[in-house]
């Protein structure tokens, strides 16, 4: 099932590549961190014996951090 998900998944984005600009696909694409970082946090909240992550402030500050620095980046590409 799973499979069929990253199957869905790939082919969006290539057709997302070929039809509209490349750069505008690749912030969109940014933003994927930002969800996993709010999935993963969830799921460890709520969920623990599902998935154990590490929410300690400094361990959620540097990921923050890194999709801060990611945006500025595809930012900077974008203009």
């Amino acid at each position: 099932m799973a499979m069929l998900f990253v199957a869905g998944a790939s082919l969006s984005i290539n057709w997302a590549l070929i039809t509209g600009p490349v750069t505008l696909i690749s912030v969109t694409r940014g933003f994927q961190s930002a969800f996993v970082l709010i999935f993963t946090v969830f799921l460890s909240i709520w969920f623990p014996k599902i998935l154990k992550e590490e929410l300690s402030k400094s361990a959620l500050g540097v990921k923050v951090l890194a999709i801060f620095l990611m945006f500025l980046g595809l930012y900077l590409i974008y203009q």
